[in-house]
């Protein structure tokens, strides 16, 4: 970005199936000798018979992963009423216009301008 450079073919983490996410986690495991962990978000309505399918597929090339079903990361509370998780993950369009909004907001204290679209 700070070339100037199209990063439009970046993906974000939800762009991914969870089959992708195996596979390359199985891709770099291949060439690194410690392990690799790797933290995959999958969609509250996955099953877990399919979650155990895919991951007993790729078992035998993985040395650490772990799963974070969305939406389970909320509580509840003393009067048992359940509380939203703290945090939510964003995806990669509103990420980007998060980051170009904080962007352009602190354009005229930023010297090197990242992402080009700070021209003052």
């Amino acid at each position: 970005m700070s070339e100037g450079k199209n990063v439009d073919h970046f993906v974000g983490a939800h762009d991914l199936s969870v089959r992708d996410h195996l596979e390359v986690q199985k891709i770099v495991q291949r060439h690194i000798d410690n392990a690799v962990s790797k933290t995959i978000n999958i969609p509250a309505s996955a099953s877990l018979e399919d979650m155990a399918l895919a991951w007993l597929e790729y078992l035998p090339f993985l040395k650490g992963t772990t799963f974070y079903r969305e939406k389970t990361r909320g509580y509840v509370n003393a009067d048992g009423i359940v509380e939203l998780p703290p945090l939510s993950a964003l995806d990669l369009m509103s990420a980007k216009s998060l980051f170009n909004h904080e962007h352009e907001v602190c354009a005229a204290l930023v010297v090197d301008c990242p992402s080009g679209a700070c021209v003052a």
